[in-house]
């Protein structure tokens, strides 16, 4: 689980070709005291550089846990194997994660790079 402290926090993301991705990750405070999210609302997209006009892929994000400060997001199987196919000409995708709070402030919490290996069974 990743905690922000810092903004944006660096999160680089790792995982298979092929495989379903979910990642849990929880807001807190500067006491470390979990943030009560409830009434934000979150955007995490992947693509080739932050310039880039097209978005290769968008997480969906859950915040069931919302009170706890808890936020999760997945990609399916089929969106990682598509990704895979997007990243065979670079080193790395890019990725970040951005909240608009109650009164419409935007700020981003996370960014970094985004890689992906090949399944090895399919």
């Amino acid at each position: 689980m990743a905690v922000v402290k810092k903004l944006p926090k660096r999160l680089d993301l790792r995982f298979y070709a092929g495989d379903d991705f979910v990642q849990t990750i929880n807001i807190e405070d500067s006491s470390q005291e979990d943030v009560d999210v409830s009434g934000r609302s979150y955007r995490a997209q992947v693509r080739r550089e932050p310039r880039s006009t097209e978005v290769l892929e968008s997480f969906t994000i859950t915040t069931d846990d919302a009170v706890n400060g808890n936020i999760e997001l997945s990609l399916t199987h089929e969106q990682t194997t598509d990704l895979a196919v997007d990243s065979r000409h670079v080193r790395h995708l890019v990725w970040d994660l951005e909240q608009t709070d109650e009164s419409g402030l935007k700020r981003t919490l996370f960014a970094g790079k985004l890689k992906i290996r090949d399944d090895v069974t399919r």
